[in-house]
């Protein structure tokens, strides 16, 4: 066990340390990346606004249980509903759904940024 520590190690501090930019990609291909990347993004935030729309029957700008229900939303918003309405009003509001898309956002960013990919 010890020497393939040893030998792994090593290894895995080269691999860390290397530039992502010496892989072979093509220059400019991270910022070719990083636009497609941030028009998906706009195109996500188009599609679930007209998804929050459409699950608002009351136009109160909140979405309550039974119109998260009814939608077709993610069931995991209806599953984590208290621990995403941060502020306990009995609704999930654009703020909150926006901050928990940027927590998941910045999860998803710090494991790339671990492997050595850049978001």
């Amino acid at each position: 066990m010890r020497r393939r520590l040893c030998f792994i190690l090593p290894v895995l501090a080269a691999a860390l340390a290397c530039d992502p930019s010496q892989a072979g990609d093509p220059p400019g291909a991270d910022a070719a990346r990083r636009q497609a990347l941030e028009a998906r993004r706009e195109q996500l935030a188009r599609k679930r606004e007209a998804q929050f729309r459409a699950a608002d029957r009351d136009g109160d700008r909140g979405l309550s249980r039974e119109e998260l229900a009814g939608s077709d939303l993610p069931r995991v918003l209806l599953r984590r509903f208290d621990e995403i309405d941060r502020d306990g009003d009995g609704r999930l509001s654009p703020e909150e759904l926006q901050a928990l898309e940027r927590e998941r956002l910045d999860a998803a960013t710090v494991g790339n940024a671990v492997a050595g990919q850049t978001p």
